[in-house]
């Protein structure tokens, strides 16, 4: 209301003999064209605070979902590396610990194809007995080499001659044969070696 006042201060000045000049013209000018932009302002202030306030909850709600998307990338890095690490540990115990025993020679024979070694005579030879089947072979003066890893077998019709000596590679068979030698089930004249040092058991 105050800038329509002042556009009419000319018209009313000219009305009663007054004439402004350039200067005045300007001034009157300038102060009107203010009074109206702070009415525009005080007009349009409800909806400019609004457009503000949504510019800046928008920009806002923008940051938060790039922070969240960083987040949800970020924890997807670490499920992954946690499912390669699990993955890990479980081939690492699984390394760690021996293959379940079965329990029969017939499962255990299962578990690995024999080789077939048939019609062979072997003189002061060294015998590998894991994952072998000797079939009608003839023995004399070897050395049977058993690690206990894969099985093996000897049919009944191969023949074994002279000294016998057996190589066993583990505490549990040399504990056995040692047993088994005490109770007159081997040959007393057999004998077999500690595979860490190659010492003669007796």
């Amino acid at each position: 209301m105050l800038g329509i006042a002042l556009a009419l201060v000319p018209l009313g000045l000219s009305a009663v003999g007054y004439e402004l000049n350039h200067k005045q013209g300007y001034a009157i000018l300038i102060l009107t064209g203010l009074f109206v932009a702070g009415a525009l302002i005080v007009f349009f202030w409800p909806w400019l605070v609004a457009a503000w306030a949504w510019l800046r909850r928008d920009a806002e709600l923008r940051k938060a979902r790039e922070s969240q998307e960083r987040l949800n990338t970020k924890l997807h890095e670490l499920e992954q590396e946690r499912a390669e690490l699990e993955a890990e540990n479980e081939e690492l115990i699984a390394r760690g610990q021996p293959d379940k025993l079965v329990d029969t020679l017939e499962e255990w024979l299962k578990t690995t194809p024999l080789t077939t070694v048939p019609n062979q005579t072997y003189r002061n030879d060294r015998i590998e007995l894991d994952g072998f089947f000797y079939e009608r072979c003839t023995f004399e003066d070897c050395t049977f080499f058993f690690k206990g890893e894969k099985p093996f077998r000897v049919s009944a019709d191969s023949t074994v001659k002279g000294m016998v000596n057996i190589d066993a590679r583990g505490p549990q068979l040399q504990a056995l044969l040692i047993f088994m030698k005490q109770l007159g089930a081997l040959h007393p004249n057999s004998q077999w070696y500690d595979f860490h040092d190659g010492r003669l058991i007796d």
